[in-house]
């Protein structure tokens, strides 16, 4: 089987993010070839499938619209597309094994606010994930057969052992993976609002707003990485 014909990419998005025509130019040419499945708020002029979602945000729906996206897709692998995320055609050529959700680690973090800094911190991240489709389907069936509706504070990537044992489904295999050229998630306030960890006795806010841009950098920071050049013009893009 050749490679261009073992993956889809599933791309979701409720078009809230301000430089959807540059991140899509940047996306299609990364894809090449692959099929693209696209699930959007609005129509997209986009090849492939495409699918309408309403523009409610939560974790639980984006789980959901992975587990439709599958569905529909026919290929060994899936890679979720974000549209706050840069990608680079080495990431979609990254596969684990049949039995192993991936996650590229080589991602760059930038921030919209402060001074604009690419920031490196090794975690899962869905965004960066290529996944068996099959054993997909079966751990997000699995998940929405034990609960109707997931809450934030436990969802969380496929294969991230804690999230699912607090979830009390099967723990699967996960691996982190690093494509040659790095990709880049940029933070910002469009995101799907979450309370995440809070630190009560440190007096964390619980205000979901002030939340989103309360993210930390990682120790490895930038102010250039390759294929992606200086923060600060590539940061011109989103805001």
């Amino acid at each position: 089987m050749g490679h261009m014909t073992d993956l889809t990419c599933l791309f979701l998005t409720v078009n809230r993010v301000p430089w959807m025509r540059f991140h899509n130019n940047i996306m299609l040419e990364a894809i090449g070839d692959y099929p693209l499945i696209t699930i959007s708020a609005k129509t997209m002029d986009l090849p492939g499938i495409q699918l309408l979602q309403d523009d409610t945000q939560s974790h639980d729906k984006i789980y959901k619209l992975m587990l439709q996206g599958a569905k529909i897709a026919t290929t060994p692998y899936v890679a979720m597309v974000e549209d706050d995320m840069l990608y680079s055609k080495e990431h979609f050529e990254l596969r684990p094994p049949l039995d192993t959700f991936g996650y590229n680690w080589n991602r760059w973090s930038l921030f919209t606010w402060g001074e604009p800094t690419f920031s490196f911190k090794r975690r899962y991240c869905n965004g960066c994930s290529i996944l068996p489709r099959l054993e997909m389907i079966e751990a997000l069936e699995e998940r929405f057969a034990k609960w109707k509706e997931i809450p934030h504070v436990l969802n969380g990537e496929l294969g991230f052992e804690k999230v699912e044992r607090n979830l009390g489904v099967k723990v699967r295999k996960s691996m982190p993976m690093y494509s040659k050229t790095p990709v880049v998630q940029i933070h910002h306030i469009y995101g799907t609002p979450g309370i995440g960890k809070i630190h009560l006795k440190q007096g964390d806010t619980t205000d979901l707003e002030m939340r989103k841009v309360r993210k930390r950098m990682g120790m490895i920071r930038a102010y250039e990485i390759p294929k992606w050049g200086r923060s600060e013009d590539l940061i011109k893009y989103f805001i």
